[in-house]
C-alpha cells in the first residue's frame, strides 16, 4: 500500500453513514496531506462526498479480525466512531 511515509487513521465499521463515517471524511479534509483514512468494513457512500480525497481514502473492504489485527502494525493512530464517542 505504500503507507510508510504516511499518518494512517482507521475506520472499521459497517453502514458507514450511520457509524459516522461522514464526520471522519471532514475531519480528514482538515488534517495534513501526510494523514490518510484506511476503511475496513461494508457500506455506501457517495463519490461526490470523497472529493478531493481519493488519494488519502483506501477503502478495503469486510475483513477478518485477524487481517485488521496485521494491517494494524502499519497504523499510528486508530479512529473508533460511534454515534457518540470518537476516539483518536
Amino acid at each position: 500500500m505504500g503507507l510508510e511515509d504516511k499518518k494512517v487513521l482507521l475506520f472499521v465499521g459497517s453502514s458507514f453513514k450511520r457509524k459516522g463515517l461522514l464526520f471522519v471524511l471532514d475531519v480528514l479534509k482538515c488534517l495534513p496531506k501526510e494523514f490518510v483514512l484506511l476503511v475496513v468494513g461494508k457500506g455506501k457512500i457517495e463519490k461526490k462526498l470523497l472529493r478531493g480525497l481519493e488519494k488519502r481514502i483506501y477503502f478495503l473492504g469486510p475483513q477478518r479480525k485477524i487481517e485488521i489485527a496485521s494491517k494494524n502494525q502499519e497504523i499510528m493512530g486508530k479512529m473508533l466512531m460511534r454515534k457518540r464517542n470518537f476516539f483518536l
